[in-house]
Parts: C-alpha cells; structure tokens; sequence
C-alpha cells in the first residue's frame, strides 16, 4: 500500500510538470510573439513601468504584480518579462484546475488533460496577445473553486477564505466577475455553518481589494504620471464608473440585432465546443450544486456580451471557457469506472496533439514587428513635433517606447481632449504655430480609420474648425475632414 501510494504521489507530480512544461512550451513563445494586439501590453507594461493608470477597470492588482515581477526582472525587455507573467499566471491556472477537478472525483488524466486546455485553447482567438489581464482573470477564477472546494471537502476555514477573497479580488479585477460570489453561494450553501472562514475571507478580500483601489486613486492623482486613461478623472463620480468598468456614455446598450458586431463563428471551434459544454454543465455534472453554479456564472458573462458595446467584447468568453474545460472532465464521470482512467488518457493525448496543431499556426510576429515602425516615427519627427492620434493602439505603443526606451523623450504624443488641454494643441497647429503630425494622414497606422473623440463638449469646435462628427461606439464620434479626408 505504501509503494502503492508513493507511485500515486509520484504520477501525480508528473502530470503537473506537465502542466508546466506546456504552459512553457506551448503558451510562452505565443506570448513573447505577441503581433500588432500587444498594444494593451503596451499600455499596461508602460503603467506598471512607470506607475500609471491603464484603461478602465484600472487592472491594480495586475499593475502591482506586474511592478514586482519587473523588479524580480530586472534588466530584460519589459515587454518579454511581463509575457512571462501572464505564463506563469495562465499555467497556475492550469494547475488549479486540475487539482479542483480531482477534487470533484475526476481522474487524474482526465483533469490534467481538461487544465491543459486552459493554455491551449485560447490561442486560437490570440487572448495571450494581452496574456496579463485574462490570465490573471482566469488564475483568480480558478482560484477561487480550487479553494472553496478543498474548504468544502476538507472543513478547513482558511481555504474558504482563501476561495472568497479570490472571489472579491477577481471582481475588482473585472468587475463582471461580482457573479463569481453569487455562484459560491449557489455551490456551498454549507459555507453558511464556515462564519468564520467566510467572513475571515470577506474581510480580508475587502481590505486588499480596497487598498488597491486607494492605490489606484492616488495614481490617478499625480499629475507627473507618464500614462492616465482618459477616461478618468480626479473625481468620486468619474472614479466610480471608471472602476465598474463603465467610463463610456453608451456603454451598454441594447439593440435589436446584438450580434450584429460580433460573430460567434468568428471564435473558431475549439472556442464554441467548450462553450457548448459550458452551457450543458448542469448534465455533465449530474445536476449538482456546484454545476449549476458554474451554469451560472456561463450563462451571465454570454448575456453580457449582447449588451457589451466595443469591439473586444469577446474576450469575456474566457470565463466560460473555463467552465466548459471543467464540465468536459465532469463528462467523463459519466462512463463506468474502470474506464474512466482510458478515457482520461485519450483525452489528454488529444489535448497535446491540439496544442501542437495550435502551435504550428501561431503567427511569429515578434514585438519588434509593432515596435520598430514607431521608433522610427519618433526618430524622423523634428524635436519639439507634436504627434497628434486618437488611435490607442498607436499612441500607446508610441508613449511606451518614448518613455521606456527613452526614444523622442522631446516630442509630444497628444489625443483631442478638452480636459487635457490637447484641443489646444489642435488650435495651435491650425493657426501655424507648431509642427503638428498626424499619423493617419501619413500612413503609419496599418488600419486607416477617422480620428475618435470620447468626450461631447468638444464636437461644437471641431465643427467650427470645418470638420464632420459621426456617432460611432461606445459613445465616441468619430472626426474626418468636410472634404472626406481622414483627418
């Protein structure tokens, strides 16, 4: 029974490393790729570099453990340490997931080949070109059930508070995530006889969740900051929304055709199979408790997305694809016993066969492949130009290597704001007074489109500069010339 138990123990350690090995293997060359999507690395790597604030919902967790994996860094390429990051976050989350789904009375192959799928699938919809807010998105999440379920199954207060201060992290995380603790209670109602753990947890959570948010305040605050959203502002009200990750005016809104913008198709398969398992979690977990949580949880952030107003609304399928991994290892419990651990292995030697395939389609772009061009914008521009864009893309991949690399440390890097006093600067290029760049009129954006504006109070002034102001989403307007030029 011994040698028994330590061949268990030591299978056991094999299929994490696994894990690992994937994550490494697999995950981490997609990440340290990254193409023309890195510009919210971009972002993020130049707030968490020099103590900025990202686009809402601010990311202060992630801006704090990206700070210190810098530092743990120190001397590699900013970009390529915080890739890192998102690795390690994605392959915890693997290894959580694998553990939670033993945890359940899944097979170990089975729950190693469904927490591989954490890393492997997701590729598909290039969700690791910002590996650092989606993989620390799905670690929390699968933190969360990881702990609460080895609190439930072990009677262990610390382990519930483990699980419920996840809970409160990921929701100010992505506040959407506030489900998560709804789902909780639909899963462990038992957790009413843990008051002690439960509110161990809820105390904790609460207290680092709002410190990070005093945090991010503060940040907001300092005027020296190399990078603040524009959709912040020092006030209580503009704070509120802005971390409830409603900035916009038109945030949410309902419309007759809610999938006009947005193609399930455009998922692929592996993305839309996981999220059918996701939605039948009730069956393929026999009815439990914890499965209809899960169901949940599934069903709140795919309703979202009919109401989600910009264009990357599809990364909130995540969530659920994780769920859908944990309900295609719930399935194989529906097979008798003595073959579950053959159907385990099956599954995980298909899991590895996807991930190769996966492997072998990734573009291999290199980060130098946004990066370069920019450089070059900074360096051809005279000393004191000002680089006027509305793209985000570009202005963050440009204000990241101007601060980060210290390429152009003289020139400008502005958007049309009126709080920010950058309408200004568009007076003053209009009556000749400083060599103004506009990018889009040059052609170094790949994707040519009409300057955006995020804020009402400046469309009477375009107007009299002899421009024309169009709705477009989330409550921006986009800008052209009266001639039908880009402007």
């Amino acid at each position: 029974m011994a040698l028994q138990n330590e061949t268990n123990h030591v299978t056991e350690k094999l299929a994490t490393c696994m894990l690992v090995i994937l994550g490494a293997v697999i995950l981490g060359p997609h990440v340290l790729s990254a193409g023309s999507y890195s510009s919210d690395l971009a972002e993020l790597t130049l707030c968490a570099w020099g103590g900025g604030v990202p686009h809402s919902p601010g990311y202060p967790l992630w801006t704090r453990l990206a700070q210190a994996a810098l530092l743990l860094q120190e001397g590699t390429d900013p970009l390529h340490a915080l890739g890192r990051l998102g690795v390690v976050l994605a392959t915890l989350a693997a290894v959580m997931t694998k553990s939670f789904l033993q945890k359940t009375g899944v097979n170990l192959w089975a729950a190693t080949a469904c927490g591989a799928l954490i890393v492997v699938v997701p590729q598909c919809i290039r969700a690791f070109s910002i590996a650092e807010v989606y993989a620390l998105d799905m670690m929390l999440l699968a933190m969360t059930f990881w702990a609460c379920q080895r609190g439930h199954t072990e009677g262990r207060s610390a382990w519930t508070a483990l699980g419920i201060s996840a809970a409160i992290l990921s929701t100010g995380h992505r506040p959407i995530n506030a489900v998560l603790l709804v789902g909780l209670v639909m899963a462990w109602p038992q957790f009413r006889a843990d008051l002690k753990g439960v509110a161990a947890g809820i105390g904790s959570g609460a207290t680092i969740q709002g410190l990070l948010y005093w945090d991010l305040w503060t940040r907001i605050k300092k005027a020296e900051a190399v990078w603040i959203d524009e959709h912040v502002q020092a006030t209580a009200g503009s704070f509120s929304r802005f971390v409830a990750g409603l900035p916009f005016e038109q945030f949410l809104v309902w419309t007759d055709n809610p999938l006009a913008e947005f193609n399930p198709m455009s998922l692929g398969v592996q993305c839309l199979g996981l999220l059918t398992a996701a939605l039948v979690v009730p069956l393929a977990g026999r009815g439990s408790r914890l499965s209809w949580g899960l169901w949940l949880i599934s069903i709140w952030h795919l309703v979202f997305l009919l109401f989600f107003r910009v264009s990357d609304r599809a990364f909130f399928v995540f969530p659920v694809i994780w769920v859908g991994a944990v309900a295609l290892a719930w399935s194989t419990l529906r097979v008798p016993q003595d073959k579950q651990r053959h159907l385990g292995a099956l599954l995980l030697a298909g899991t590895l066969g996807l991930s190769a395939v996966n492997k072998a389609g990734l573009p291999d772009l290199g980060h130098d492949g946004w990066r370069e061009p920019l450089r070059a914008v900074l360096h051809g521009l005279p000393k004191d130009a000002v680089i006027l864009t509305d793209d985000w893309r570009i202005r963050t991949g440009l204000v990241a290597i101007r601060e980060i690399e210290e390429v152009g440390p003289t020139k400008s890097v502005v958007r049309i704001s009126l709080d920010g006093g950058d309408i200004q600067r568009l007076k003053e290029w209009f009556d000749g007074k400083i060599p103004l760049v506009l990018l889009e009129e040059r052609g170094e954006i790949e994707d040519l489109r009409p300057v955006r504006v995020h804020d009402a109070r400046l469309l009477p002034l375009l107007i009299e500069q002899g421009m024309i102001t169009e709705p477009a989403e989330a409550g921006t307007w986009s800008v052209e010339l009266d001639n039908g030029s880009t402007d």
